[in-house]
């Protein structure tokens, strides 16, 4: 959500200065967990430009309207997937950046040739692979020390 927000503010506020501040506080609201306040704000620009359709395709593609009630739905379907404080507190990355490079990581080292894995070996691997490139301690804490030592 947070990659979409620029898109977001671009159709609420057309002028540059203006939409990067307006982007940054969206941007805020969405990482402090002010998802109400955030609604209400979107919805009401939203409003602004068209009512709440029953069907957002019913909206002209690619207008203000439509991306902003897209947003909003997006908001409203996945809300408890964005509990971006609590994710932090945590340590979980909530960028999809390092997520897709850890995705990454792990297909390149399980796709090649002659690799073929079942569902529970290929799930025993991707953790390896996970934790290995965590750099934190659960790495070492797989291994017995010996092993570890060699």
């Amino acid at each position: 959500m947070i990659s979409r927000t620029p898109l977001g503010a671009r159709q609420m506020q057309p002028d540059e200065k203006k939409r990067r501040k307006l982007y940054h506080r969206l941007k805020g609201q969405l990482f402090n967990g002010q998802l109400n306040k955030l609604l209400r704000e979107l919805a009401g620009d939203a409003k602004a430009l068209a009512p709440r359709p029953e069907n957002i395709a019913s909206l002209p593609a690619q207008s203000a309207a439509r991306i902003l009630w897209t947003h909003i739905q997006y908001i409203e379907t996945y809300r408890e997937h964005m509990d971006y404080p609590r994710y932090r507190l945590r340590g979980w990355p909530i960028a999809r950046g390092p997520v897709e490079a850890t995705c990454k990581r792990i297909g390149n080292r399980m796709k090649g040739a002659n690799k073929r894995w079942t569902r529970a070996g290929a799930e025993a691997i991707a953790a390896l692979i996970r934790d290995r490139a965590r750099g934190d301690k659960r790495w070492e804490s797989r291994w017995p020390p010996q092993i570890l030592a060699a």
